[in-house]
């Protein structure tokens, strides 16, 4: 089975060789139907579309009646959802092979970007009615694909376990639906497949590895280290495990033993730049910043343009309040990477250290710009812009954030501040309790922040709705709100 699918990949490599070499020589050269299927196969699976989209027009050159190369070219329009030339497409191959099942798949799937799922339910059981045995899988497996591009996942899983009945042992079918089931966060049968799988072959590193994924998803940490420790047994040099375990470590702040695991690895490979990170961070993170920067420098003479490095020296420097050495090297890591948001955040923050207030405000800023998703530059961008630009323009940074981030109470709690400087005291009530509902715990950061909240009597009476009658002990105290 190994020896064949290496066979098929190194045939495949030259085939793509070939036809790469002839478009660079601009020469012509003849490949038939079925090569320059694989090839535009090939550029769709790796998600080069104008690569696959440049074959189809030279394979139609050579074969403009055939119907194979239409229905790659439908496939292609389909993916970038120009359902009215797809449609001319594949009425043109049809008209050319009435037999061909991957035709009605593609109508199918044309149906369901549509969202006329009855048509396409008919046109997919045209196409496997038009299938014999040898092709089913593969039309199934169309199905599947054209399902999840849909994101329709119960579709998908249907037809995965349907053509895992007819192949038990096809592994990249397992894990498809393996991957469909971490999509709809169903780790449990995630779990499962890999279990059988195993049963099937206990020395599958890959399945060992995702199996430990599936596990730390689900916050079962004895599991996945065992299932990471499995993996990294059966192949000592394969690197995700190995990153992967010493992640997990990291994570629950055992960092001794992910040192222990990282050093385990460069016993097989002293050239991978990310176990130098990986080993750096956690050294810092024991306080031994001196071999953390010795391990970091390790790492630059491997790669000096890898930003990670740079910016890893930075906290270095920062953990030691060395600020200006912390400027430096962030600024370094910016330069490769300028649109990092993680490397921004932190370079306000060293600059706020620096006294430089308004430098760090369009740092946060742009940490907002490049990383939208991450909620610590918000408030750091909120907090700088209120002492540093005022109450109007923090309130619409808030609102910004708060389009972002609707179940974070914190923001709540800032438009709170912004909403009583403004002198919109119901509005400030109506955002408030909006806070105190989503979570009353970040009270007592929003009181530090904010202790003018006390000189209202209303919001007293809030605080001691929500708060004090559940717990006065265990979260303001009663003598405050006297």
């Amino acid at each position: 089975m190994d020896f064949e699918s290496n066979f098929w990949e190194d045939e495949q490599h030259g085939l793509i060789n070939r036809f790469e070499d002839m478009l660079k020589e601009e020469r012509m050269e003849y490949f038939d139907v079925n090569e320059f299927v694989d090839i535009i196969d090939y550029y769709l699976d790796f998600f080069q579309n104008s690569q696959a989209v440049n074959a189809i027009d030279l394979a139609l050159k050579f074969h403009p009646s055939s119907a194979e190369i239409l229905v790659k070219k439908a496939q292609a329009l389909l993916l970038k959802s120009d359902l009215n030339k797809a449609a001319e497409v594949l009425r043109a191959a049809q008209s050319l092979d009435e037999s061909n099942a991957e035709i009605y798949v593609y109508w199918g799937a044309y149906f369901l970007k549509r969202g006329q799922i009855r048509e396409a339910k008919k046109s997919f059981s045209e196409a496997i009615s038009k299938s014999d045995k040898e092709s089913l899988v593969d039309i199934y497996y169309l199905i599947s694909r054209a399902y999840r591009m849909e994101s329709m996942f119960d579709e998908t899983i249907r037809y995965l376990i349907d053509i895992y009945k007819l192949e038990p042992d096809n592994t990249d079918v397992m894990f498809e639906l393996a991957s469909t089931y971490r999509e709809i966060e169903d780790y449990e049968e995630e779990i499962n497949l890999y279990d059988e799988a195993l049963d099937k072959d206990p020395f599958e590193e890959l399945v060992w590895y995702q199996k430990g994924n599936a596990h730390w998803e689900l916050g079962q940490i004895v599991e996945a280290v065992d299932a990471f420790e499995f993996s990294i047994a059966i192949d000592p040099q394969f690197t995700l495990p190995v990153v992967d375990l010493a992640d997990l470590y990291i994570d629950q702040g055992m960092y001794q033993k992910a040192i222990d695991v990282l050093l385990y690895y460069l016993v097989f490979d002293t050239e991978m730049v990310t176990i130098y990170c990986f080993l750096a961070e956690c050294y810092m993170k024991l306080g031994n910043y001196d071999k953390s920067i010795e391990t970091y420098e390790k790492a630059l003479v491997i790669d000096s343009e890898y930003s990670p490095v740079w910016f890893g020296i930075g906290e270095v420097y920062f953990n030691e309040q060395q600020y200006h050495e912390s400027y430096l090297y962030i600024r370094k890591a910016l330069k490769i990477n300028p649109e990092k948001g993680i490397y921004w955040r932190h370079l306000g923050v060293v600059q706020m250290e620096l006294g430089f207030e308004r430098h760090a405000l369009r740092s946060f800023e742009r940490a907002t710009n490049y990383a939208p998703n991450d909620k610590e530059s918000w408030l750091l961008r909120f907090v700088s812009c209120y002492f540093g630009q005022g109450i109007d323009s923090a309130y619409k940074v808030v609102c910004q954030a708060i389009e972002l981030f609707q179940s974070e109470a914190e923001f709540y709690f800032y438009k709170t501040a912004c909403l009583i400087e403004k002198e919109e005291i119901p509005a400030a009530e109506q955002s408030f309790v909006q806070a105190l509902t989503l979570n009353k715990e970040a009270f007592d950061d929003f009181a530090i922040f904010y202790p003018k909240i006390f000189a209202f009597n209303n919001f007293k009476i809030l605080i001691n709705t929500f708060i004090t009658r559940d717990n006065t002990n265990e979260n303001v105290s009663g003598d405050l709100l006297t």
